[in-house]
C-alpha cells in the first residue's frame, strides 16, 4: 500500500465529496504522454473496502468522480478514499460541496496509507473564530493500520483554559468525526485554539469543519 494515498470524504445530508485528479505525470512528459491508469477504493468507518473500481485519466487531462455515485445505494455518511495510481504517492484534490449553500473547501490527502505508527500530540496553528459559529466538526482520518483513540480539547487561542473535549476511535484505514455543541457561545473566548493528544499517524493532522449564523462554510486541514 505504499503508494496509495487517501484523504477523508462526507456523504451525508450537507457535505459531499469530489475526487479531483491531475494526469500530471503527462505534462511532464509531454511526448510520451500516458493515459493514467488508478485504483479508487473507498472504506467505510469500520475500515472495510465498500468500492473497489479502476478508472482512467486520459493524457494531459483531469478526472472529476462524485463519491455519492461510486457508492451508488451503499449509505455511508462518511469514511476514507483511497487512489493508487501505480507511479509513486500521486496527491490528488478532495472538493467537499456544501449542499445548503455550494461553498466548496479544497482540500489535498497529506498522507499514505498503511502507516505503521502514530503520531504525537498535536495542536492546530489556526485560530478558530467563535464569532456566529453554529457547529464545529472535526473529521480525521486514520492511515495507518493502528486503531486510534484520540482525544480533543478545544481552549482559548491565548491562554490554556480549556473550554471543551471530546474523543473518539478512529479504525484503521477509516475516519471518524468529533462535533462541539458550543453551548453558551456567549461565554466562549473570542478564538479557540485545537489540540489532540495524539494523531493517528505521523501526519494525519485533522479537519476543521465550521458552519455559521450567516451560513459561511469552511473546511481546511488542522
Amino acid at each position: 500500500m505504499s503508494g496509495r494515498i487517501g484523504q477523508i470524504f462526507v456523504n451525508d445530508d450537507k457535505v459531499t465529496t469530489y475526487l479531483c485528479i491531475n494526469n500530471y505525470p503527462s505534462f511532464f512528459c509531454p511526448e510520451e504522454a500516458r493515459t493514467l491508469q488508478m485504483n479508487v477504493q473507498l472504506h467505510n468507518d469500520s475500515g472495510e473496502v465498500i468500492y473497489n473500481g479502476m478508472h482512467e485519466v486520459a493524457p494531459h487531462g483531469s478526472a472529476s468522480l462524485h463519491v455519492g455515485d461510486l457508492l451508488g445505494q451503499n449509505e455511508c455518511r462518511y469514511g476514507m478514499a483511497t487512489c493508487d495510481f501505480g507511479v509513486g504517492n500521486t496527491h490528488f484534490f478532495t472538493y467537499y460541496l456544501n449542499r445548503e449553500n455550494q461553498a466548496m473547501a479544497i482540500i489535498h490527502p497529506q498522507s499514505t496509507v498503511g502507516q505503521e505508527t502514530q503520531g504525537n500530540a498535536w495542536r492546530s496553528c489556526q485560530g478558530i473564530s467563535t464569532e456566529g459559529l453554529k457547529s464545529l466538526r472535526i473529521y480525521h482520518a486514520n492511515h495507518s493500520k493502528l486503531t486510534a483513540d484520540i482525544h480533543y480539547s478545544l481552549s482559548d487561542f491565548h491562554g490554556d483554559e480549556v473550554v471543551a473535549t471530546e474523543g473518539t476511535t478512529i479504525a484503521p484505514i477509516s475516519a471518524n468525526y468529533v462535533e462541539f455543541t458550543l453551548e453558551n457561545r456567549g461565554q466562549l473566548p473570542k478564538v479557540l485554539s485545537l489540540k489532540t493528544d495524539k494523531l493517528p499517524s505521523p501526519n494525519g493532522k485533522a479537519l476543521i469543519m465550521r458552519e455559521y449564523d450567516n451560513n459561511r462554510f469552511s473546511m481546511s486541514h488542522g
